[in-house]
């Protein structure tokens, strides 16, 4: 049995939305009926909007606009994220999250896209990823997710890991590893719009 369903999960925590964006929307997985911010890794929100604003750092630091749909602990309804993301031109989208499963065994990143426009961002995501040390990557896969469908914009779901693996969950629990991934996430981003000073459209970011 597949570790994860992809039927829309609820969880506490916030996706982060830039044209990049962190987790924010809701998703059920198969896990049991355990608390997501109780795992080595700490707290999923806090972990998401983390990287989400390590990576709006880095993009600014380039030439990227972007728009981040928090900056804090407060919940943004789905809609509103994808709203925020079309009101934007020209744009990307990037919702940032950490995963969990039933199986403590699982781990790696994974990325999910709707759009087959969105196929070659995600696919680069990954790509970016795998190559930060400890990392590993999963897959990229396409998915329903509510943000993503009604995304009108280029737009990916970002899974950084798992916090229930042990090792994986300690790993994203490093200020150090997740800057890391901020990194790889950001270089992606650069790579899609061809450029390392864009003059594009902004990055929503999400969690």
């Amino acid at each position: 049995m597949h570790p994860r369903r992809l039927r829309h999960r609820r969880h506490s925590g916030q996706g982060h939305h830039a044209h990049f964006q962190h987790r924010g929307h809701r998703r059920r997985t198969w896990r049991p009926r355990c608390r997501r911010d109780v795992t080595l890794g700490g707290r999923e929100k806090n972990n998401n909007l983390d990287v989400a604003q390590r990576l709006d750092a880095r993009l600014r630091a380039v030439g990227f606009k972007t728009v981040l749909t928090r900056q804090n602990d407060t919940f943004i309804p789905l809609d509103k994220r994808a709203s925020i993301s079309n009101r934007q031109n020209n744009a990307l989208f990037v919702s940032v999250h950490f995963n969990d499963s039933p199986s403590k065994a699982v781990s790696g990143a994974e990325v999910y896209y709707k759009s087959p426009v969105s196929r070659g961002l995600a696919q680069r995501v990954l790509q970016n990823i795998d190559g930060v040390p400890g990392a590993s990557a999963r897959y990229v896969k396409t998915a329903n997710f509510r943000v993503l469908r009604l995304n009108q914009n280029p737009a990916v779901l970002v899974e950084c890991g798992y916090l229930s693996n042990r090792t994986e969950g300690a790993r994203c629990g490093s200020a150090i590893y997740r800057e890391r991934i901020a990194g790889a996430i950001a270089t992606a981003l650069m790579e899609q719009r061809g450029k390392t000073a864009p003059t594009g459209g902004p990055v929503v970011a999400a969690r």
